[in-house]
């Protein structure tokens, strides 16, 4: 199963360079479309990675938690995200981005 998973995160095969015209020609255009898909890909990542926060006192309220718990709640979050975020994060520079992202989202 773990090769399974290798097999299809593998980054692209290199393809051979395209000739100087065809270069100047596509680059505007694919130039607006990566960047215009970086922006909303990390302004999603970014809008949905912390958001126990801004809910954690309705939550206590809700499922009758003290200051403690939600403490101790809010501090394994924080920390699974900063060891996630170094662990996929040398996992992802040897994989193909396009798919990993899409996976991620």
């Amino acid at each position: 199963m773990l090769e399974a998973i290798r097999a299809t995160f593998r980054a692209a095969p290199h393809r051979p360079l395209l000739p100087d015209d065809q270069v100047q020609a596509l680059y505007p255009h694919y130039r607006l479309r990566v960047l215009e898909a970086t922006f909303l890909g990390y302004a999603t990542y970014y809008l949905v990675r912390n958001n126990l926060a801004v809910v954690a006192k309705d939550l206590g309220d809700a499922l009758g938690h003290d200051k403690e718990t939600l403490g101790d709640l809010l501090g394994v979050t924080s920390i699974s995200y900063g060891l996630g975020k170094f662990l996929l994060g040398a996992i992802s520079d040897r994989s193909d981005a396009r798919k990993f992202m899409a996976t991620g989202l």
